[in-house]
């Protein structure tokens, strides 16, 4: 389950509909988002960075797919923290305040296999 805040709207436990946290299968790490929103508009982090913390560059790999295919194009400075991976759990925070396409994500929490 995943925790997600950005501009003013904020959801707790939503699914993942996709933890490939070793990049083995090319899918990312797939946040949903909630029924308000359309079937296809998801939080994506197309490469799970091996090292952590991971600062995401310009034309980096965190996207707010919001019905549009896109990339952030501007530096965001979101810093990945991971705090646990191997292969059965990644779990992750994200810095507060980072700026993902004009949308300011204020909480990104990751927990591919929850308690």
């Amino acid at each position: 389950m995943a925790q997600v805040s950005f501009d003013t709207f904020t959801a707790d436990n939503q699914f993942i509909t996709s933890c490939d946290v070793d990049n083995s299968s090319g899918q990312g790490i797939v946040v949903d988002l909630p029924d308000m929103f359309p079937s296809n508009y998801v939080v994506k982090i197309e490469t799970v960075p091996s090292t952590s913390p991971f600062t995401f560059p310009v034309g980096g790999d965190l996207d707010l797919y919001l019905g549009s295919s896109h990339k952030p194009d501007d530096p965001t400075n979101c810093v990945l923290t991971r705090t646990s991976n191997s292969i059965f759990r990644y779990s992750a925070t994200l810095s507060t305040n980072c700026t993902v396409m004009n949308h300011t994500f204020s909480r990104l929490e990751i927990d591919c296999i929850p308690n």
